[in-house]
């Protein structure tokens, strides 16, 4: 009697956490999915920036065009322990808006930086160090947070490999976006290249990268406890994520490499992580037999469907040949039926590893996996319904490791403590790009984004480069070009003030004196050989360090083509204003000054 009250208070005790459990978790999918809304609207306004109205719609399209295609693979993939789909579908959202948004402010943050210090070289150092660091950490963040809250559900090599792969999937699709708007700019045979090359060609890197970390966390999962495999696996398969990550982006700026990189390193990669899905699935399989046995040997499951089970090939097999029964109502059952037989065996090889799921004891989830196998079993006509009515024995496992029980708290604790890191690193990101605008604002000026080899060359040939073409840059005042322009006017820095408006002054920087030298002989080449009209022998300085070809028409119209180290200079106008510009070392002072 005197225990009663007790056990009351107690049992109210725990409907009454249980409730307020309910409630943040409501509480928690609510403020993570404004969340994600807010951050996925800045991000599309981010990308809308960059791209335009157009390139956003159109970036959009395509980008979203293939994921179907690939979520269903992924998903297919998971065919023994269906993971949750709300756990997917979180893992896809967040790839797809707060990953991408924190990595694209941190990326722009480090190239303000970094074009104070490298100048052009900064894009490529976003791409090989900024990007592969902070895009795997902004992933790897979420698998985390899945690893930590879902123990029952996050427990396998496979499991992070699914995971990785949905995640990585949003933040592709988002990115994609940025390069499919930015592409279509370029013209409709660059917008169907970049489509190509990274949806079709490459859709796979970022999962692929991602799925580095997600196995490491499944290698964990597997390790005992105090092991140190808890944490070098998933540092170890961070720092893989990365390093592929840099591989993939460097060897896209070195051109060709890129292609050798792909099937040297990208390749062989995917397959790995392919053959490492295989092992998986054969491993789960033995799971499933194993821990369907009792079902078995009381004839729940006859011996053909008990086989079906523990395949791939047998689970679709035997799907579809519920089809060809009883249609579409048996197919479901059939399927259903998979799942649970799959849910308890796992659950008890879960318990069996110390692994329990909170708010229900091991033994009470069983029964009702064991009463909803009896029930389909009845539909599916494998067992009479009056055998069904009378409970089957209960087929626990010999024993529970009683050291391994739940503790109560345990990761409530861990919870409370990633969510105030996860807090205070949002703070410290909103502090640090503040404190890098402020830094790059006080940063002096370093002039007019100029043109670089590879770039010139996309835009248009050398030899394209005609002095009638020239023309259409011709200002009646000292104003700069705008920043989009093929070459940048040589007002902008500081050298047209000096002579009359009306005239041409171009200035090209390139990444070497080579690659300089090289295109003025080909500008040389395309004025003073091949245009009419310019009947003047081209006069030309004897120092190789600079190189001075200039010629003039008739009508006192003159053209100029100026080398000096990697600079290029090029000059249309009166043939009175050439002397004014014809020495070398005035020009380079006025260059360096700037």
């Amino acid at each position: 009697m005197n225990g009663s009250p007790r056990l009351i208070a107690t049992a109210a005790a725990r409907c009454s956490r249980e409730r307020t459990g309910a409630t943040s978790k409501w509480l928690l999918s609510i403020a993570a999915s404004l969340t994600a809304i807010v951050l996925g609207l800045v991000t599309l306004i981010l990308l809308g920036i960059s791209t335009g109205p157009l390139g956003l719609m159109v970036g959009i399209v395509l980008a979203v065009l293939p994921v179907p295609a690939y979520m269903l693979l992924a998903l297919w993939v998971d065919r023994f322990e269906k993971e949750p789909v709300w756990m997917l579908a979180a893992g896809f959202l967040w790839g797809a808006t707060a990953a991408v948004f924190f990595a694209y402010i941190l990326n722009t943050a480090f190239a303000v930086v970094m074009f104070g210090v490298l100048g052009d070289g900064a894009e490529v150092a976003v791409a090989v160090v900024s990007a592969p660091l902070v895009e795997e950490l902004a992933k790897g963040f979420a698998l985390i947070i899945l690893f930590l809250w879902k123990r029952e559900e996050f427990d396998s090599v496979l499991d992070g490999i699914i995971y990785a792969t949905m995640i990585g999937l949003g933040f592709a699709m988002t990115e994609n976006i940025l390069y499919y708007g930015k592409s279509l700019a370029e013209g409709l045979g660059a917008s169907i290249f970049t489509f190509i090359l990274r949806g079709v060609v490459s859709p796979f890197a970022h999962p692929l990268f991602t799925s580095m970390t997600g196995i490491g966390l499944g290698l964990a999962r597997h390790a005992p406890r105090g092991s140190w495999m808890k944490v070098v696996a998933p540092a170890s398969g961070l720092c893989l994520a990365m390093f592929l990550h840099f591989l993939w982006n460097g060897s896209a700026s070195l051109g060709a490499m890129f292609f050798l990189a792909y099937v040297l390193i990208m390749v062989p990669a995917f397959l790995g992580v392919i053959t490492i899905v295989i092992l998986s699935l054969r491993k789960e399989g033995r799971i499933i037999r194993e821990h369907l046995l009792p079902e078995l040997r009381s004839g729940l499951l006859p011996g053909r469907e008990y086989h079906a089970l523990c395949t791939v090939r047998g689970r679709i097999g035997a799907a579809w040949r519920a089809f060809g029964s009883g249609g579409w109502s048996q197919r479901r059952a059939r399927i259903r039926l998979q799942d649970l037989a799959s849910e308890l065996a796992f659950l008890r090889w879960r318990t069996a590893r110390g692994i329990f799921p909170r708010h229900q004891t091991p033994a009470a989830r069983e029964a009702g996996y064991v009463a909803q196998l009896n029930a389909l079993a009845v539909q599916l006509g494998w067992i009479p319904a009056a055998r069904a009515a009378i409970p089957p024995p209960l087929p626990i496992p010999p024993a529970y490791p009683a050291a391994a029980a739940p503790r109560s708290g345990g990761f409530k604790g861990v919870l409370i403590a990633v969510s105030s890191i996860g807090c205070l690193g949002v703070l410290a990101v909103g502090v640090i790009v503040a404190g890098l605008a402020l830094y790059g604002a006080s940063l002096p000026e370093t002039g007019p984004p100029v043109v670089q080899a590879d770039e010139w060359l996309e835009r248009q040939p050398l030899t394209a480069l005609l002095p009638e073409q020239i023309g259409a840059f011709q200002r009646e005042s000292s104003d700069a070009l705008d920043s989009d322009t093929v070459a940048i006017v040589g007002a902008t820095l500081g050298l047209a003030g000096e002579y009359s408006s009306g005239m041409t002054l171009l200035l090209l920087r390139y990444r070497s004196a080579e690659l300089a030298a090289n295109a003025t002989e080909s500008l040389r080449l395309a004025w003073f050989s091949e245009v009419d009209g310019w009947g003047v022998v081209p006069k030309t300085t004897a120092n190789p360090a600079h190189r001075f070809d200039a010629a003039q028409t008739s009508e006192g119209e003159a053209a100029a083509v100026w080398n000096y180290g990697s600079l290029v200079l090029i000059f249309r106008g009166d043939a009175e204003q050439m002397p004014q510009f014809a020495a070398p070392g005035e020009v380079a002072a006025m260059v360096q000054k700037r």
